[in-house]
């Protein structure tokens, strides 16, 4: 994979316009051309909410986002609270809204990674209801290849999330340190990712941001999806609104679809695949070429690539939703199969 990453993830509706002052954006909402700003800057992976950034919505456009509680919540019979934890003060990731600490819990030792948010930063980034519906909606989610969010609580100035401890980066981290990977080892994580995207799909959630940064690796080298802060309940199996890294979205979305379903998440594991296994995005270029080349199909699977792989990526990478491969498809193709 090539670093630094062009396109940075942002969501967007209609007259929506998002900003990252460290990152390359454009405006979706007007011509779908114009660059703003540029730079090498990443963002951690256990973050929900990306750095630099300032969200605004159109106010006219529905939310479906699950609502938002101020509950504590409960872990082992235990109401939490900060008192019960070791907090390193090394931070594990850092971002604009958000600081990932390492955390032991006194009592039983377990290690955890305890995410902070202030309410401040929330409130004038226009992102706390948003952030607390990603966090309702992870801990309702209960998979092994999903990072696990095991309760939140807040004080008067902080809301606070104890999610699970991922040492190993992410599939990101993973292809930036092998350049590619292995067809063996690509083909179990895009198999387990898979299964994954059914059972969220099955809860009635979208994803929206499926890339290689949102997905990281466990400790026994399973994949743990993350990056929630775009998902939302569907309404009639359909979503509104644009999200996601641009060298990951989906045709659908670039020639301006007012609703679509979860192919989109789809189209995602496609790209996935192809650059876990090339080293770069299929239509990665600049700005405009980027949209042109994903809204045209224009890539080319290199001879490397083997035949079995490449099928599976043409056959997930289609213009039409309708007629890619469904998640259940995908896990029993040949490639998934003989790597399984």
């Amino acid at each position: 994979m090539q670093a630094p990453r062009m396109h940075p993830w942002v969501c967007l509706r209609e007259s929506f316009l998002a900003s990252i002052k460290h990152l390359r954006l454009f405006n979706f909402a007007s011509s779908f051309t114009t660059p703003s700003a540029v730079s090498n800057n990443k963002t951690p992976d256990n973050m929900a909410l990306s750095e630099n950034t300032s969200v605004q919505e159109a106010s006219q456009m529905e939310d479906h986002s699950p609502p938002s509680t101020s509950e504590p919540s409960q872990i082992f019979n235990k109401v939490l609270n900060l008192d019960m934890f070791e907090i390193d003060e090394k931070k594990l990731g850092k971002g604009k809204f958000a600081r990932v600490y390492h955390a032991k819990d006194r009592e039983t030792e377990l290690e955890y990674a305890l995410k902070t948010m202030k309410k401040t930063d929330l409130h004038y980034g226009k992102v706390e209801e948003q952030a607390r519906g990603s966090i309702k909606i992870q801990s309702e989610i209960d998979h092994p290849n999903v990072l696990k969010v095991f309760g939140n609580f807040e004080d008067d100035s902080k809301i606070y999330v104890l999610m699970e401890l991922s040492r190993e980066g992410s599939l990101y981290d993973l292809a930036q340190k092998n350049t590619k990977v292995p067809e063996p080892q690509a083909a179990k994580l895009i198999a387990q990712l898979a299964q994954a995207l059914t059972y969220i799909h099955g809860k009635n959630i979208i994803h929206r941001d499926i890339n290689p940064e949102n997905v990281l690796i466990g400790a026994d080298g399973e994949i743990k999806v993350s990056g929630f802060i775009w998902s939302k309940p569907m309404v009639d199996g359909r979503s509104s609104g644009l999200c996601g890294l641009l060298d990951y979205l989906a045709p659908e979305l670039l020639t301006g679809a007012e609703t679509y379903d979860t192919m989109v998440d789809v189209w995602c594991l496609g790209v996935m695949t192809f650059e876990l296994l090339v080293g770069r995005a299929p239509f990665e270029d600049n700005v405009m070429m980027t949209q042109k080349r994903i809204k045209s199909l224009d890539m080319e699977v290199p001879s490397s690539v083997s035949p079995e792989a490449t099928d599976l990526i043409h056959k997930i990478l289609i213009v039409d939703p309708t007629k890619r491969l469904s998640l259940e498809e995908i896990q029993q193709h040949p490639w998934i199969l003989m790597h399984n």
